[in-house]
């Protein structure tokens, strides 16, 4: 081959691999909606990095959403905007944002059609965009926000309440209203976080009588808590073979059984750090459709549980299951070594 034609060779397929790339980046119109209540970082930043990255003329809408009893309403209008300009909505928040965006979208697939999310991460641990390998730093997310693929996700609900990443039950509500009020103090700090939870369930933990049912299976058995997750990083240092189950469509429930304080500690700790296998005070399971009961709570009356970072009051008994494709999603585009 002559030198003349291997350099054509080469620019034809630098224009092959880049073309694709820049003009999903030109057709894409975004609509932006900021938690305002999220993150330690100051939305001026978050602005100028929006800015630095999207032209103007793609940029339809900028909106500041703030928690209050409006909250939702304001997220259908965000969405119902973003089917109708058949815009990517691209919201900056943490888990809880995420999680409330999505069970809305599932809820409006219907009627306003499937509306694509693109995400900038502004929560604690953001184990959502975690899972689906979205960069969790602003300019680098906002980048995948303009050159990613979209790509259904699935969503995990307990009655009518979505979750993204898990819900709780037993001692950890307890825990989360501890930590939040840490928090406001000291800012979004993982450590005081972990410090907190820790105090908590020293000090207020329970048992409580629970009923679990899934597939044919029902056993009853006394717990202070019980996590049921869909998030492969909040589980990573687990060590579990089964986590591999959550690519599947299944949930993980996780149940503590000890009977001291003390030592349900020491087996969070252990699982923690040196794997769930051998740990006898937690049992884990993957699930794909589940039913948890207090059979000493009459039914129909309300349970606290933590979900993403929320908590919520509902009905007992408690039924989780999983939805397929429940939103389209942006995500990393994957390498050429990857495919």
């Amino acid at each position: 081959m002559s030198r003349y034609a291997s350099i054509v060779f080469e620019a034809s397929y630098t224009t092959f691999i880049y073309y694709p790339r820049k003009t999903v980046s030109d057709r894409r119109r975004f609509i932006i909606v900021i938690n305002a209540a999220a993150g330690n970082q100051k939305n001026e930043h978050l602005l100028e990095c929006i800015s630095r990255h999207i032209p103007t003329e793609s940029l339809l809408k900028t909106d500041q959403l703030h928690p209050g009893p409006d909250f939702e309403q304001d997220v259908d209008r965000a969405i119902r905007d973003a089917a109708a300009e058949k815009a990517v909505l691209l919201i900056a928040g943490g888990d809880g944002t995420v999680n409330t965006f999505l069970g809305r979208m599932s809820v409006l697939n219907s009627t306003v059609g499937k509306t694509t999310l693109a995400i900038i991460p502004r929560g604690t641990f953001n184990y959502f965009a975690r899972d689906h390998g979205i960069p969790t730093e602003a300019n680098e997310a906002i980048i995948n926000a303009l050159e990613g693929v979209a790509q259904p996700v699935p969503l995990c609900w307990v009655n009518r309440e979505p979750f993204c990443v898990s819900a709780s039950l037993g001692v950890y509500p307890k825990i989360m209203k501890a930590r939040e009020r840490i928090l406001a103090k000291t800012g979004r700090s993982r450590f005081a976080a972990v410090l907190t939870s820790i105090w908590v369930f020293l000090t207020n933990q329970k048992r409580s009588l629970i009923s679990i049912e899934h597939g044919t299976q029902v056993r009853q058995m006394k717990t202070p808590l019980v996590v049921v997750t869909c998030s492969q990083t909040q589980i990573e240092t687990f060590d579990m073979p089964e986590a591999s189950h959550l690519d599947k469509g299944f949930m993980i429930l996780f149940a503590m059984r000890g009977r001291t304080s003390i030592r349900m500690l020491f087996a969070l700790l252990k699982s923690a750090f040196g794997g769930i296998r051998n740990v006898e005070e937690i049992s884990y399971e993957p699930v794909q459709k589940l039913q948890i009961t207090y059979p000493r709570i009459r039914r129909r009356k309300t349970i606290e549980v933590a979900v993403d970072g929320e908590i919520r009051r509902l009905q007992n008994p408690l039924i989780f299951r999983v939805e397929h494709e429940a939103a389209q999603v942006i995500v990393p585009a994957k390498s050429r070594e990857d495919e």
